[in-house]
C-alpha cells in the first residue's frame, strides 16, 4: 500500500472520529433539534437505537383500517394518527410495509410528550386481487419496540 493511501486513510479515520467526538458533546439541546438524520443508518434496522433510548407511549386512534372494495390496480392512502402519551420524545426509527405494494411515510422528528402525527400508508392493489391483509411495522422508542399496524382490502 502505498505511503499515500496510509496517510490518507489515516486523517479519514481521524475525522470522523473528530466528528463523532463533536456531536457527542454538542448533542441536541431541545426535543426539535432530535433528529433521526443524527443517528448511524437504520437501514434493516433491528430497533437497538429504540432498545437504548427512554420509553414513552403511542396510542393509535385506531390500529386497523379497512379500504373495502378496491378496483385492481388503484391506489388508496390512509393517515393513522397518533398520539405521544408518554413522557419522553417519541422517535419513530423505522416503519416498514408488509410487501413493495404497501409504503409507510412517517415523522422523521421527534414528537415531543403530548404531541401528534401520523403514518401515512400508501397501499397499490396492482396484481393484488382478492382479499388483502397488509401489515406496517414501527420501530420506536415505545415498550415493545414493535407496534404492528394492518390495512385491508377487497381487490376485484
Amino acid at each position: 500500500m502505498s505511503k499515500g493511501i496510509v496517510i490518507g486513510l489515516a486523517l479519514f479515520f481521524i475525522g470522523g472520529i473528530g466528528y463523532t467526538y463533536y456531536r457527542l458533546t454538542t448533542g441536541a439541546q431541545h426535543v426539535s433539534e432530535l433528529k433521526l438524520n443524527d443517528q448511524p443508518s437504520i437501514s434493516g434496522s433491528d430497533g437497538q437505537l429504540s432498545h437504548s433510548r427512554p420509553k414513552t407511549v403511542i396510542v393509535f386512534d385506531k390500529m386497523v383500517h379497512d379500504f373495502g372494495t378496491m378496483t385492481e390496480g388503484e391506489e388508496r392512502e390512509y393517515s393513522f394518527r397518533f398520539t405521544n402519551n408518554g413522557n419522553e420524545p417519541l422517535i419513530i426509527e423505522s416503519a416498514k410495509g408488509s410487501c413493495g405494494c404497501t409504503v409507510p411515510m412517517w415523522p422523521k422528528d421527534a414528537i415531543a410528550p403530548g404531541g401528534t402525527g401520523e403514518i401515512k400508508v400508501k397501499f397499490n392493489s396492482k396484481n393484488k386481487k382478492g382479499n388483502n391483509q397488509k401489515k406496517v411495522t414501527l420501530i420506536s422508542n415505545t415498550d415493545p419496540v414493535t407496534t404492528v399496524l394492518t390495512i385491508t382490502a377487497q381487490v376485484e
